[in-house]
């Protein structure tokens, strides 16, 4: 739903009309990006990593839609070339997984293991603007930087036989930095003098080191696609 919402306010934003003068050598620009994000692929996490005498060895997702955001300021080189800074994070909402285990005679653990992500990011930013001198263009964002994520996971397991007899809680939390980098693909109008809002979706990849949660686990390459809205001014 969320992610809906999100386009058809980008629908309405493509359709807005465009004003002003483009980009021109030695504009700065200064934007902010909200919207939604979601994970792609899963996590380096197994059952078996989380749960003490389990053999289940179905990759865990590493998290489910969430929200995002940043903070961007850019100057232009050339009218076609812009580069700068940016800082954002990515908030992931909980993946939910469900297991049931038999053990002795009438006795069974029925578990919800939750996972989720935040990934904060500090880069440095760009974008290759198609056709800059026109209102509403075209461009190409990219950036380089620090990731810092925050894995989590919260495991319920509820023991019964056959009534429940016990229920156990763990939450488990572990941190990592990496290199991050993003590319993506924007629209933009100015709707009035120096003012521009537009439409941004980029793919974002980052590095998580799982051996925080079982040894032997190996760093795992991940990545996420987001969407948002965003809305500048040019000086």
């Amino acid at each position: 739903m969320r992610k809906k919402a999100f386009l058809l306010l980008g629908l309405i934003v493509m359709s807005l009309p465009a004003f002003g003068g483009g980009i021109q050598a030695g504009n700065q620009l200064i934007s902010i990006g909200l919207g939604a994000s979601g994970p792609t692929g899963s996590s380096g996490l197994r059952f078996q990593d989380v749960l003490p005498n389990d053999y289940g060895t179905m990759k865990l997702d590493w998290g489910d839609g969430g929200f995002a955001y940043n903070i961007q300021y850019l100057i232009a080189l050339l009218p076609f070339l812009a580069i700068g800074v940016e800082a954002g994070g990515n908030n992931f909402g909980w993946a939910e997984h469900n297991r049931m285990r038999w053990s002795t005679g009438m006795q069974w653990d029925y578990t919800t293991l939750k996972t989720r992500m935040d990934v904060y990011s500090l880069l440095a930013a760009g974008r290759f603007t198609i056709f800059p001198s026109e209102s509403g263009r075209i461009y190409i964002p990219f950036g380089i930087g620090k990731a810092f994520s925050k894995a989590t996971v919260d495991v319920n397991t509820k023991q019964y036989n056959p009534f429940l007899i016990n229920e156990i809680d763990n939450r488990l939390s572990e941190s990592f930095s990496s290199f991050t980098y993003y590319v993506g693909l924007g629209w933009e109008a100015e709707t009035q003098e120096n003012v521009f809002i537009g439409i941004e979706g980029r793919y974002q990849g980052f590095q998580f080191d799982y051996g925080k949660f079982s040894d032997g686990l190996p760093k795992k390459n991940l990545s996420f696609l987001s969407l948002m809205v965003r809305l500048g001014y040019k000086f």
